[in-house]
């Protein structure tokens, strides 16, 4: 938002809803299994990328009011 007043104005609004959708790990899962490295790497990716998201909120907003919600869509089976 530096760069981008229209977007800096839109992040100072009230009751500000950021979603993230992170499809890789849903995609793997059905196609490699729940036990397959690519899906095992894929989690360590979305770890690291809900971190680096958590940081530069943290960072930017500084207001100790944020809330996070983290959710899935649905659980794996072995069929």
């Amino acid at each position: 938002s530096k760069d981008n007043a229209k977007l800096k104005e839109l992040l100072q609004r009230d009751n500000l809803v950021v979603f993230l959708h992170l499809l890789g790990c849903d995609s793997n899962g059905h196609a490699r299994r729940h036990f397959s490295s690519i899906y095992l790497n894929n989690v360590k990716v979305v770890d690291n990328i809900a971190a680096r998201v958590y940081n530069l909120m943290e960072d930017y907003f500084k207001d100790t009011h944020t809330a996070y919600v983290f959710t899935d869509d649905h659980g794996m089976s072995n069929k």
